[in-house]
């Protein structure tokens, strides 16, 4: 929540925190499509499930709103954080297609294919 409040004023992100903002999003990521795909392969549909996989909803959003709004408010103050995402922009893909992160990452999808 910290983060959150604070993203819109980020300003000379030291790299190491941009790569470890970064990859907290790639674990839970990857995390998040191993619980999909068990739930679809196996039709796993218990209510703990299922909330785990809400909670990993949530905290994905989260982050992407907080990447969205270090971008959109001090775009030219981070560059350290565009080139973390940069580097790791295979893991923002998939979620240009999805229906709870499609209206966070257009920005970020938008900003990473200008700097591409």
């Amino acid at each position: 929540a910290a983060l959150a409040n604070m993203s819109h004023a980020f300003n000379a992100l030291h790299p190491y925190v941009c790569q470890r903002i970064v990859s907290l999003f790639c674990v839970l990521a990857k995390r998040y499509f191993k619980l999909v795909d068990s739930i679809r392969r196996h039709a796993l549909r218990g209510e703990e499930t299922l909330q785990d996989l809400s909670v990993l909803e949530e905290v994905l959003r989260m982050l992407l709103e907080i990447i969205n709004s270090a971008l959109d408010n001090q775009l030219t103050l981070v560059p350290d954080l565009i080139y973390s995402l940069l580097y790791k922009r295979e893991v923002f893909e998939p979620f240009k297609t999805l229906a709870p992160f499609q209206d966070v990452d257009s920005n970020v999808d938008f900003v990473l294919s200008f700097f591409a």
